[in-house]
């Protein structure tokens, strides 16, 4: 059996990620393939747990829950089920993640169900308002905060700011 590189392994995932398989006999079918293991999760999901990962993997370098739940129709209580089933990270910042190889598997599944254009949508219509609302902003008190969040980091704003 030929072992494969660090390197060359992430080659093949980015390539397609049905690379990693076992032919192993005592090993479950569900746990057979990488592929075979995001399939089996995602069959293990409730159409709304679905629909709302298939949705979160428009976003890049994460998101806030104001624009998962503008975006993706993920709520507060959406993403705790997704992030108890270790399908959502918060980093301490507030901001939440997919892992890279579940949002191209979401990515997946949100164009084979023909919903990408209007996630697509609803991505750039939210981010053209918080746009619209920063640029009126960047020029007063709160300019600090909303470069911060723009940035994509957690604006700290003053307790009178509210």
């Amino acid at each position: 059996m030929q072992t494969l590189s660090c390197g060359e392994i992430l080659s093949q995932i980015e390539e397609d990620i049905a690379c990693l398989t076992s032919n192993l006999r005592d090993v479950p079918e569900r746990h057979r393939s990488l592929r075979a293991v995001l399939e089996h999760t995602w069959r293990s999901l409730t159409v709304d747990e679905r629909h709302a990962l298939a949705c979160l993997s428009a976003f890049r370098g994460g998101f806030r829950h104001r624009a998962a739940d503008e975006v993706a129709e993920a709520g507060l209580e959406m993403l705790r089920r997704l992030s108890d089933k270790s399908l959502v990270q918060r980093d301490p910042g507030g901001r939440y993640h997919l892992h890279e190889l579940l949002d191209r598997y979401a990515a997946e599944r949100l164009e084979a169900d023909g919903a990408e254009s209007a996630v697509e949508q609803r991505h750039l219509s939210f981010f053209l308002q918080l746009a619209e609302t920063a640029a009126s902003q960047l020029r007063g008190p709160k300019s600090a905060q909303w470069l911060a969040r723009l940035a994509g980091r957690k604006p700290h704003f003053k307790a009178q700011d509210g």
